[in-house]
């Protein structure tokens, strides 16, 4: 699984129920369209929605690299509400798109992080100091 498909129901972490949901509906998405239901438009139907309609199961996911679902309809339209829409903003507690994205990568816990860049930890550290943010806190 990876974070930046930014949900479990895309096959990745990050943003919690609620964030998705309002990021979709934000983005006009319908839900109900079997047509642009995830994993569309990707050629394959092998990662069904998980038990009672909860997200895809992580076997599932795994079949396929993560990057593959960046390509699907519905992570494209999170990705927008992300970067374009400021009720997003608002409801995950930030005044930009890029705050926005920098909390979602906080999402991860830094000992994650620290594998993919040993300095990572300072890194994001510093920007968070910059953003009147903290680890524990959260926005100010």
């Amino acid at each position: 699984m990876h974070q930046d498909i930014l949900s479990p129901w895309l096959c990745g972490e990050g943003l919690p129920d609620w964030a998705t949901f309002l990021g979709l509906g934000l983005a006009g998405f319908n839900l109900t369209d079997p047509a642009t239901a995830f994993p569309a438009p990707l050629p394959f139907d092998d990662v069904p929605p998980g038990p009672g309609g909860s997200p895809p199961l992580t076997a599932d996911c795994l079949q396929h690299g993560f990057f593959l679902y960046y390509a699907s309809f519905e992570s494209e339209a999170l990705w927008h509400s992300v970067y374009a829409e400021p009720e997003m903003w608002d409801a995950i507690g930030v005044r930009d798109p890029y705050t926005a994205q920098l909390l979602l990568l906080l999402s991860s816990p830094l000992e994650k992080l620290s594998y993919i860049c040993p300095c990572v930890c300072v890194c994001v550290c510093r920007r968070l100091a910059r953003f009147g943010l903290s680890r524990t806190t959260g926005p100010r």
